[in-house]
């Protein structure tokens, strides 16, 4: 078995929305985090997606009204999810 460090230290993401604000903006005004490591890419997989649901990275909005993330697909699918009901609120309590 060959095994080989992957980009990590260089990557920001894969979404052009992202790199887009990053060439604007710069690097250092975005903070970059390993969240979780894992042996395999079907374990890597579903974590970013059991994470990116948990936060609701889709609807999600700052005080202010503007999108809390950039993402707008989930594990390559572009869902196109309603406002958050009264009812998936109070859910979430």
């Amino acid at each position: 078995m060959v095994i080989t460090e992957n980009d990590w230290k260089t990557y920001t993401s894969s979404s052009t929305h992202i790199n887009e604000a990053i060439a604007k903006l710069g690097k250092a005004a975005f903070k970059f985090e390993i969240e979780s490591l894992h042996s395999t890419r079907g374990s890597l997989v579903y974590a970013e997606v059991r994470y990116q649901v948990t936060e609701d990275v889709l609807r999600a909005r700052l005080p202010d009204g503007t999108r809390k993330y950039f993402n707008g697909m989930i594990s390559g699918v572009k869902y196109l999810p309603a406002v958050e009901t009264v009812e998936e609120a109070k859910m979430k309590k």
